[in-house]
């Protein structure tokens, strides 16, 4: 799992206080202009893939990510509102046909007629997640894809008995494995099959007993070498759990919250457990302190889900700093971004993060969770 988010500016807050789950907060407002943005740009889909190609070529999965998680981002959307979910459609029809091109040139082969997933859990899982929003929104194409994504990974899953399916050829961080488990959720709530259900509990079961035993939470990465949790993981996995099992991702959010949550003069979620000490690099973005910038940008998508209104404001807020950042370091290029230039065009500073934001911003319960706390 490769992905981050965006800065964030420090300021001193009350700490959020306990909270009960609850519905998402109020999104913010800058997550229309983030829509507005990426529709202008959907305009020329030639000139989004030639803008993607060279904003997001110093990032793992950058074809990828720049056009999925914006993606989830209009799903929350036209889920929350549905006189919208046409207007969400439309854009996603341009995405997803340049996303499944990328798989293509990925897998080897038409999505449609593969053979097996080949080892590429990040890529069809995260696919697989897209292609079944977009059709709880009411888009009409890419029925095949869909159907054939979750067979070979419900396939690959049941194979596993549980343990983590490879997110590429000979690497596996457990991350990946709850897209490819979504997405199969997601398909039987079209094809009226009950694989999802038995396949993740599975799963539970098998992070439960060869996750960290002091923390409670799963390791990230599982192959070759084992890597202890990590806050960019942690967040998005948070996330797309509460789509399938809500109480599942409340029990996680709250180990989440207890051992990784920092507020101190600043406030997100560490990148590594308290007393570790990790190298900053592609997947955490630039570490402040024990602050992982990943961790906390994705965070407000795992924030969202939780219904914690104390910790969303207090991100939110911090995002108002955000702008200044940017035209300070307008120009500069850094290392820690796969070496993408910030420009003020961006709200984020570069594409990739408006993309990341804008799934982390919107984010909302899709309705199709077996368990829902709150919500009908």
């Amino acid at each position: 799992m490769r992905t981050w988010m965006v800065p964030v500016l420090a300021v001193v807050l009350a700490a959020p206080t306990p909270f009960e789950p609850g519905p998402a907060p109020p999104r913010i407002a800058l997550v229309d202009t983030l829509v507005d943005d990426l529709a202008t740009r959907l305009q020329d889909p030639g000139g989004f893939t030639a803008l993607v190609d060279s904003q997001s070529s110093g990032f793992p999965e950058g074809p990828l990510y720049s056009r999925v998680l914006p993606a989830y981002g209009l799903i929350s959307i036209g889920r929350d509102a549905p006189d919208r979910a046409d207007e969400m459609v439309a854009h996603l029809d341009i995405l997803l046909a340049q996303v499944l091109d990328e798989t293509r040139k990925k897998v080897g082969g038409d999505v449609a007629t593969l053979d097996s997933y080949r080892g590429h859990g990040t890529w069809l899982g995260s696919v697989g997640v897209a292609l079944g929003g977009y059709h709880l929104l009411g888009g009409t194409q890419f029925v095949a894809e869909r159907e054939r994504i979750a067979d070979v990974l419900t396939t690959a899953l049941a194979a596993k008995d549980g343990a983590p399916i490879s997110s590429y050829p000979f690497l596996t961080w457990s991350y990946d494995t709850t897209p490819a488990l979504l997405a199969v959720h997601l398909d039987d709530r079209f094809t009226g099959q009950q694989r999802s259900g038995a396949l993740l509990d599975a799963h539970l079961a098998w992070l439960a007993a060869n996750g960290d035993p002091e923390l409670g939470l799963p390791y990230s990465r599982q192959s070759p070498n084992t890597e202890p949790p990590r806050g960019c993981d942690l967040s998005l996995r948070i996330a797309f759990l509460a789509q399938m099992d809500r109480d599942v991702a409340m029990d996680l959010y709250a180990k989440y919250t207890e051992h990784f949550w920092v507020d101190n003069g600043m406030a997100g979620f560490r990148e590594f457990p308290p007393g570790v000490d990790g190298p900053q690099d592609i997947d955490s973005g630039p570490l402040l302190g024990e602050i992982g910038l990943a961790a906390t940008g994705n965070g407000i998508a795992a924030v969202r889900a939780a219904g914690d209104d104390a910790r969303h404001d207090r991100l939110r807020f911090q995002l108002t700093g955000v702008p200044l950042m940017v035209l300070t370091a307008n120009g500069q290029r850094l290392p820690a971004m796969g070496g993408a230039r910030i420009s003020t065009e961006y709200r984020t500073g570069f594409l990739y993060g408006d993309a990341a934001l804008l799934n982390a911003a919107a984010w909302e319960d899709w309705g199709v969770a077996r368990t829902v706390a709150t919500q009908p």
